[in-house]
């Protein structure tokens, strides 16, 4: 067998034979996906750790990128979405003016095409 065909993944024919192990399939799609979503979390979490104490991979540049990802992810939630929320509130009273003044044109434009005909 050829090294690519032997990790050449093939959809099951019949969805509903599918089974993973601690999926509640009673719960709602949305949860499923959620659950599921776990399940591969945990699952990526219990191999990335076995790796680690196998001293197979250095957890370091990993960790780093972790931590970077965090600041970022602080940054939006602290930073950019105040300001952008600040620029909206700043903004709106011309998107209203805008909207008002497009809805009188347009008004107007068919009052006058009204008399027009």
């Amino acid at each position: 067998m050829a090294e690519d065909e032997k990790f050449h993944w093939e959809p099951a024919p019949d969805p509903d034979s599918i089974v993973i192990p601690g999926l509640n399939t009673a719960a709602p799609t949305t949860d499923q996906i959620e659950q599921i979503d776990q399940l591969i979390t945990l699952k990526l979490q219990v191999s990335f750790s076995a790796l680690v104490s196998l001293q197979l991979i250095n957890a370091h540049p990993l960790q780093k990128i972790d931590g970077q990802f965090a600041r970022v992810q602080w940054l939006a939630e602290h930073k950019l979405l105040p300001a952008v929320k600040r620029y909206s509130n700043g903004v709106q009273p011309v998107r209203e003016a805008a909207r008002v003044s497009s809805t009188v044109e347009t008004g107007s434009n068919e009052g006058a095409i009204a008399k027009m005909s």
